[in-house]
């Protein structure tokens, strides 16, 4: 199966931005974003993806952790393009299972607050509207969703 990974630059700062397509003619493709940098590498996505796969939605976003330089170009993305799973990890869902690694300076409830005001990009991305249907000018040929729902243990994947 014929793959394409583009590795996008995200500028001065660390952080990740990269766009995957595999697939082909006869059965269609898929399109992942695996992690967006910070806020401004939303644009250099977005350009990139309009350039070289203009009307394909997103299968898959994937956020490999929860730092900045890694999730928040990802809203901008995701604000412009269809995604129909996100795959994130939402840390604060595990409070009462990492609580005791915080010395009791925390209740389980303070902690999900913490972390969910410290990872504040997360919870915009985990609260943006996931579509029903693609927004996509691609026939449904040409472009499949793969994959649907996994139980990893600290990855949420949230699907339509």
């Amino acid at each position: 199966m014929p793959y394409e990974v583009d590795f996008l630059p995200v500028g001065d700062s660390y952080g990740d931005a990269i766009v995957i397509r595999y697939g082909d003619d006869s059965n269609g493709y898929a399109l992942h974003v695996v992690d967006g940098g910070r806020t401004d590498t939303a644009d250099t996505i977005i350009k990139h993806i309009e350039t070289y796969y203009p009307g394909y939605y997103i299968n898959h976003m994937v956020v490999s952790h929860a730092d900045n330089d890694h999730a928040c170009g990802l809203i901008g993305v995701m604000k412009r393009f269809s995604v129909k799973h996100l795959w994130m990890n939402r840390p604060w869902l595990y409070a009462g299972e990492t609580i005791q690694h915080f010395h009791g300076n925390y209740t389980v409830q303070g902690l999900i607050d913490e972390m969910r005001q410290r990872h504040s990009y997360l919870v915009e991305l985990r609260n943006w509207p996931l579509p029903r249907e693609p927004r996509s000018t691609t026939s449904s040929r040409a472009q499949r969703s793969v994959g649907s729902r996994c139980s990893l243990r600290h990855v949420s994947v949230i699907s339509v």
